[in-house]
């Protein structure tokens, strides 16, 4: 630390460290009317507070450690030169280094700090969805609970929305010394992603009790097997996506809340309550069989069977999330719940999610009358949001519980 003192009453203070460079200062002693010169006077101070005579001095100023930020070997530190082209899921992997440090100096612990939000891994199968921070590796850490990276490597995704005009994100690396200071170097990243997401959704009816294609007594919200104008709910996704790069839009359905009361027809009648909380639907990612709709598009029509029952009632309440994969590199599969298909390094970024329910219920008093049944579906307006889906069990369609599924029969 240098102190300055231009004239009379008054100081300045440079901090290091500096850059490696000579100056020349030729100064007055504190005695000096101050305004009598035509030139900027400094004064040296010693720490004692004495002063010398009028001298000129040749400070060298040392040259402080340098910091550097590299992205796959590349220095990308000096944003003049290297500001990185990036969008939100593509995977970024820095190394920070701290050289040129003075003699006995070395580097006692280190960080990271990025804008923008940020996250690392989403692993996603049948059983589970998790979302873990960066630099946590999956492999090695069964819980998504780790600390921040205190390494000179890092590996994060942004997933925070962008427009389509590049917007500037700030990556710092800083490194404590052991003489106090701390050292810092930056890289600055163009974040592009898709913006403007949104889910339309269109509703259908319950439909009377029909015997679908296994021969069983169905109440079902919709056909599925019909057109699109039939099906219980069909949700349509879109949202600007960057240029050049349309990347792949993922659907992952979580069912959020499920209660299934039934009325077994024997003698004497069994009764018996069913519940499912955030539970993946089936598989990840959404799946339906309708093979009429278009590609950004899924439908769901949720039913019970009836065979063999008096009384059935079904509440159930579900979240459709849309993700966005970025698809990278080029040429990748999005990994897919089956594990067969070559992972992308980039991972899915959430858009946002609709909420809906379907409600419905049965009773058929005598074996020799018909069903009675009634119910209705629908959805709340989309929530863009940067929530991923998680879970931890799933449930699947059939006659049986699932593992997701809790039952208690009296």
């Amino acid at each position: 630390m240098l102190t300055l003192a231009p004239g009379l009453n008054s100081s300045i203070e440079l901090p290091g460290p500096f850059d490696s460079t000579v100056a020349k200062y030729t100064w007055k002693n504190a005695q000096s009317a101050p305004g009598s010169q035509d030139f900027f006077g400094l004064h040296f101070v010693t720490t004692s507070g004495s002063a010398s005579d009028d001298s000129t001095w040749l400070v060298t100023l040392a040259a402080g450690p340098t910091v550097t930020i590299a992205r796959n070997g590349t220095n990308i530190t000096d944003p003049t030169t290297n500001t990185q082209n990036v969008v939100v899921g593509e995977r970024i992997d820095l190394v920070g280094a701290v050289t040129n440090l003075p003699s006995g100096v070395t580097v006692k612990s280190q960080s990271w700090t990025m804008s923008g939000t940020t996250t690392g891994r989403f692993l996603a199968s049948q059983a589970s969805g998790k979302i873990y921070p960066p630099d946590c590796d999956p492999q090695t850490n069964s819980s998504p609970t780790c600390t921040p990276s205190t390494q000179p490597a890092t590996t994060f995704s942004w997933i925070a929305p962008s427009s389509n005009t590049p917007r500037p994100q700030t990556v710092i690396f800083a490194a404590t010394l052991s003489d106090g200071s701390i050292a810092k170097g930056s890289a600055t990243f163009n974040l592009v992603g898709p913006e403007m997401p949104s889910i339309a959704t269109k509703t259908g009816q319950v439909l009377p009790p029909f015997f679908d294609g296994s021969m069983q007594i169905v109440l079902r919200f919709g056909t599925p097997f019909k057109s699109l104008a039939d099906v219980g709910i069909l949700f349509t996704g879109s949202a600007k996506r960057p240029a050049g790069n349309p990347g792949t839009f993922i659907w992952t359905q979580l069912i959020t809340s499920e209660v299934v009361q039934s009325v077994r027809a024997s003698n004497p009648p069994r009764r018996s309550i069913c519940t499912t909380t955030n539970a993946l639907d089936n598989q990840y990612p959404y799946a339906d069989p309708n093979k009429l709709r278009l590609p950004e598009q899924v439908d769901d029509s949720p039913f019970m069977f009836l065979q063999g029952y008096a009384r059935r009632e079904r509440d159930f309440a579900a979240r459709m999330f849309l993700l966005w994969d970025p698809t990278l590199p080029a040429g990748c599969t999005p990994s897919k719940s089956t594990g067969t298909q070559a992972p992308c390094d980039s991972i899915p970024v959430p858009l946002g999610y609709v909420d809906w329910r379907f409600i419905a219920s049965a009773i058929r008093v005598s074996p020799t009358l018909p069903w009675l049944p009634g119910g209705f579906g629908g959805a709340d307006a989309f929530q863009e949001s940067l929530d991923f889906p998680q879970w931890n069990t799933y449930i699947t369609n059939g006659p049986g519980p699932s593992p997701g599924t809790s039952c208690v029969v009296f």
